[in-house]
């Protein structure tokens, strides 16, 4: 079992280097799994939830996007004539 996860964290990695915008979301479903995985039974830290990390973090990218198109798109008060 451990072979088959290693096998498809292998993978998962190389997929990801070769799209460098799919690197962070492949490492917070990395980081979930070690953290439920092996920090929550041994230290009895907090449970971490998968979907609420990658809503907040695709909500991030949306609002950033949405701050780039509004800041290049010149308002229409500063049009000199």
């Amino acid at each position: 079992m451990f072979v088959m996860k290693a096998t498809l964290l292998w993978h998962a990695c190389r997929s990801a280097a070769a799209q460098p915008r799919l690197l962070i979301p492949v490492l917070l479903v990395m980081m979930y799994n070690r953290w439920n995985e092996i920090l929550v039974p041994d230290y009895g830290f907090m449970h971490l939830e998968l979907i609420p990390m990658l809503v907040g973090f695709f909500t991030y990218k949306i609002a950033t996007f949405a701050q780039a198109i509004q800041d290049s798109i010149p308002t229409v008060g500063n049009r000199e004539a």
